[in-house]
C-alpha cells in the first residue's frame, strides 16, 4: 500500500513486498522515478537495496485485492541490479 504520492516527478511511499523464496511479507520504501524503481529497507537508508532500471521494465500492472484490502502491484522486468 502506498502511503504517500507525489505526482510532480516521482511516486514514493511504503509498500509490502512478498519475499520470492520465503513467501514472507516485508515493508519496503519505494521510489518510482523516470530512471527506474528504487527499493529501500526504510526511509532513513541512503543506499537502495534493489533497483530496476526504467529500460528493463516491460510493464507495471496493478489491481486492488478486495479480499485482503491491499493494492497488489506486479512488475515485469528484465535484468536487475542489486547493491
Amino acid at each position: 500500500m502506498l502511503s504517500e504520492i507525489n505526482i510532480n516527478n516521482y511516486i514514493y511511499g511504503s509498500i509490502y513486498k512478498k519475499s520470492q523464496y520465503k513467501k514472507k511479507w516485508n515493508e519496503r520504501y519505494v521510489i518510482v522515478k523516470n530512471e527506474g524503481i528504487f527499493s529501500y529497507h526504510s526511509t532513513s537508508d541512503k543506499n537502495y537495496t534493489f533497483y530496476i532500471p526504467a529500460e528493463n521494465i516491460k510493464y507495471i500492472w496493478t489491481r486492488f485485492e478486495l479480499s485482503f484490502g491491499f493494492l497488489i502491484v506486479k512488475i515485469k522486468h528484465g535484468m536487475t541490479s542489486q547493491t
